[in-house]
């Protein structure tokens, strides 16, 4: 399973433009679990970018929530959330970005 995880997502990297290690900490999002379930990224005119499904994003992904419709809308679990919880999931993003450049993990 792990060899055609790995060409499934070679294969996927190139395309999108994405990092070839698909464990790297910066991903924020689980191709494994978008792979085991079938789901490939969609390609969107209006940004002209390939998108992959919200449901698989680490909880620290940066565009988690989106605002829209004049509400905070949690794209993880596609629900509208109050702002308080946007701000404090932003601040923990924040805090975990902080530390890998800190710590020297950028790269």
């Amino acid at each position: 399973m792990e060899k055609e995880f790995q060409e499934w997502y070679s294969k996927w990297s190139k395309l999108t433009n994405i990092d070839p290690n698909p464990d790297h900490w910066r991903h924020l999002y689980d191709y494994r679990s978008a792979f085991k379930a079938g789901i490939e990224p969609k390609w969107n005119e209006n940004d002209e970018k390939y998108h992959w499904d919200s449901k698989f994003k680490d909880d620290l992904h940066p565009n988690r929530y989106i605002f829209e419709n004049n509400k905070w809308l949690d794209t993880k679990n596609n629900k509208y959330v109050n702002f308080e919880e946007v701000l404090v999931a932003e601040e923990k993003t924040t805090e975990y970005m902080l530390n890998k450049i800190l710590n020297g993990d950028w790269e």
